[in-house]
């Protein structure tokens, strides 16, 4: 991204930008199959490209089968713009290309399903007014979607750090003018968030629903994606504690719960994938064990109140009030007197690895663990460095949090 920044500093020159926007390896960081997936499926949808600059997305858009307004101040970029739609033979009804002001995005009440806009946000002064009329031109359930750079003192690529705008401003300030619901993700790309912005409020699904197809098309491979033996740290826990009845949210392939059944424990667990449920039976069934596993979503699981002795959650990472609800859940299914394992990735492991969640607020510390089981007698509370072999593949240097503790 070094040329943006010099196009910056040279008054924002066409020329300077076209080597940022069309750099050869644009594709690899900026993710664009990732970005156009958060509209979601656009074919015959109206979708404003805001800032569209030579097209990088836009044309992309139009190649999915969307109704594209390329839109854009300078006329550099339009002249540009109008070139390729002409040499790759775009017929005018399902490509415009459209002049916007500064001040004025242009755009018809409820004239576009959708609005893209990359890399333009920290450009525009009135934000309040200019998006106003951004909301007003978005059908009534379309969607906003910001593209920007993370305001990040330690990253020197893109524009400044005093032009730069934080993700909590641009929701502070969308919600002024009537924007309704929010899902940031600053974990698809190194050096810009993504807010999506809707104008009503969206119905509420568990990450673990959102990455349901994620996991089966993971899981679906035939070699065990984590292997088929268990976890090293869990196995040194359970070799401690007489076997009972074991709850492992979250299973995947089920080589823990597949160890705990050969050791004796009544083992309980389940999952979202169903191909993870396939595997683990599969794998039960060819160590001549017997296990219980469901399919479920982690968030909304139900078991009766204080029904097991143990309970074994690891290497799953939620934030906000799903981490909470899950951590009351885990509290709720334990007995009293009964053991709980969490063994997840710490917030120092990105310095370690590129293993498990980027994301600051996914990831675990000690507070967290004090802060959300106070009413536990603490067994093991510690962040360690380890080696993590995952399946066949390589083994990766982790920062893991592990704990484990007895309820009260």
């Amino acid at each position: 991204m070094k040329e943006y920044e010099k196009a910056h500093k040279h008054h924002h020159a066409v020329e300077e930008l076209i080597k940022y926007l069309d750099a050869p390896d644009r594709d690899n960081w900026q993710k664009p199959q990732e970005i156009l997936g958060k509209i979601g499926d656009v074919k015959d949808k109206t979708i404003m490209d805001l800032g569209a600059g030579t097209g990088y997305f836009a044309f992309k858009l139009a190649m999915l089968g969307a109704n594209v307004i390329a839109a854009d101040v300078e006329q550099g970029f339009l002249d540009i713009l109008h070139n390729r739609k002409r040499k790759l033979g775009i017929k005018n009804g399902c490509f415009e290309i459209r002049k916007v002001e500064f001040d004025d995005p242009k755009l018809k009440k409820n004239e576009v399903d959708a609005v893209l806009i990359v890399d333009t946000y920290h450009h525009i002064e009135n934000t309040l007014n200019y998006f106003s009329k951004v909301f007003n031109g978005i059908v009534p359930n379309g969607k906003l979607i910001i593209v920007d750079s993370k305001k990040d003192s330690t990253i020197d690529d893109g524009p400044s750090y005093e032009m730069k705008v934080a993700e909590e401003t641009v929701i502070e300030e969308l919600k002024k003018v009537g924007f309704n619901d929010f899902k940031v993700t600053n974990d698809l790309l190194a050096e810009q968030y993504v807010i999506e912005a809707f104008k009503v409020k969206q119905k509420k699904v568990s990450g673990t629903e959102n990455m349901k197809s994620h996991w089966n098309r993971l899981y679906r491979e035939e070699e065990y994606v984590f292997g088929t033996k268990p976890d090293k740290y869990f196995k040194e826990i359970l070799s401690k504690f007489n076997a009972g009845k074991i709850l492992l949210p979250g299973e995947g392939e089920g080589r823990n719960a597949v160890y705990a059944a050969k050791l004796g424990w009544d083992v309980h667990a389940y999952d979202y994938s169903k191909e993870a449920k396939q595997k683990a039976e599969r794998l039960a069934n060819h160590n001549s064990v017997s296990i219980s596993y469901a399919i479920r979503d982690i968030v909304n699981a139900q078991y009766p109140k204080e029904s097991f002795d143990m309970v074994a959650f690891q290497f799953i990472h939620f934030e906000g009030q799903e981490r909470t609800d899950i951590h009351k859940n885990l509290d709720k299914h334990l007995k009293t007197g009964g053991i709980l394992i969490i063994q997840n990735f710490s917030t120092e492991n990105p310095k370690y690895s590129e293993a498990g969640p980027r994301t600051a607020n996914l990831l675990y510390s000690k507070e967290d663990i004090l802060r959300d089981f106070p009413d536990y007698e603490i067994l093991d509370l510690k962040v360690e460095i380890d080696q993590l072999q995952e399946g066949s593949k390589k083994e990766h240097t982790c920062s893991i949090l592990r704990f484990v503790g007895k309820k009260l």
